[in-house]
């Protein structure tokens, strides 16, 4: 992984194998990030991402393995419990144009992935709504 900042960006460039997640995380901490703005694009081999179905309060999720483009990634970072918390949504198209997408839960790199974190000047936690079973922005 490699960084770099210029007021209020964070670029990223990740390398084969690294998982996308764990990375952005890593990449706050060391940056002292709290809250921003995910967008990126690039290429990986394994994903799992998942559908919330609100009816029953939980998350579908599926494991993707193969040649893929990550056609967009977006989301937020925000905190919940006194750690980071990402909320990254994902579409990625297979090497016969299939696209598919969801809520990230693992992604790991093939060739490379560009993410940009817009950082936000602000704190935004997170707490669950037992009403609608997912975590909300609490301002």
């Amino acid at each position: 992984m490699e960084t770099k900042r210029t007021g209020n960006c964070l670029v990223i460039r990740l390398d084969p194998g690294e998982e996308l997640i764990n990375s952005l995380l890593t990449a706050c901490q060391e940056h002292d990030i709290h809250c921003a703005q995910i967008t990126g694009i690039g290429a990986a081999k394994k994903i799992t991402c998942g559908v919330f179905d609100p009816k029953t309060r939980e998350y579908h999720s599926e494991k993707f393995k193969g040649i893929f483009e990550i056609t967009s990634l977006n989301g937020t970072i925000t905190t919940m419990d006194g750690g980071l918390y990402p909320h990254i949504h994902v579409t990625f198209a297979d090497e016969k144009y299939k696209v598919r997408g969801g809520h990230l839960n693992k992604c790991v790199i093939s060739a490379t992935a560009e993410i940009v974190l817009t950082i936000l000047d602000m704190n935004i936690d997170r707490e669950n709504s037992k009403e609608i079973g997912l975590n909300l922005f609490q301002f």
